[in-house]
């Protein structure tokens, strides 16, 4: 077998349990977040999943990348301002909803706010080229804690839009110090 049909395989394969994922999340169906429910959605075998994943966790994150890349790509502004990250607050707050499953496994919630903060990285990256890495983790780290509040506030709280712009600004401002 060539490396092209392999990588083609695999990229289906992943993206079979990504979107097997994303159903049960958008049903509410939580019971069937198991590995053997979702293996069953997506056609595959066990010893595949495992495969393409160590773990439920990791495909949870990896789930929560795709959305936040694909709210990114059907964005019609530039990818360097608050405009994104706006988009971003949009999204997960429309799906807040469908997380809520995540409180009760610990190892889930941290792979997912890792996986949001390793987006936010790339995110600040490209906006701020020659920032210092360890400057563009720490700016990912404070919007990730700033969003996971408002996400958890249901009153009294900025719109998306007032939220991304002061996130930005404090973060530009630190990071073009770095620069």
């Amino acid at each position: 077998m060539s490396t092209t049909s392999a990588d083609v395989r695999v990229s289906r394969t992943r993206a079979a349990l990504v979107t097997a994922v994303e159903e049960v999340l958008e049903q509410g169906s939580w019971a069937e977040l198991t590995i053997g429910a979702l293996c069953t959605r997506a056609r595959i075998s066990r010893p595949t999943f495992y495969q393409h994943f160590p773990s439920m966790a990791d495909l949870l994150g990896a789930t929560i990348r795709h959305r936040l890349d694909q709210t990114r790509a059907e964005m019609c502004v530039p990818a360097d301002g608050p405009e994104v990250l706006a988009a971003a607050l949009v999204r997960l707050h429309a799906e807040r909803g469908q997380y809520a499953c995540l409180s009760a496994e610990p190892t889930a919630y941290v792979q997912v706010q890792a996986a949001f903060e390793d987006w936010l990285v790339g995110r600040v990256q490209e906006a701020f080229p020659h920032a210092d890495p360890v400057a563009a983790s720490y700016a990912a780290g404070g919007i990730a804690r700033v969003m996971g509040r408002w996400l958890a506030t249901d009153s009294d709280r900025p719109t998306p839009e007032e939220l991304a712009r002061s996130l930005w600004l404090l973060n530009r401002a630190v990071l073009e110090l770095t620069d």
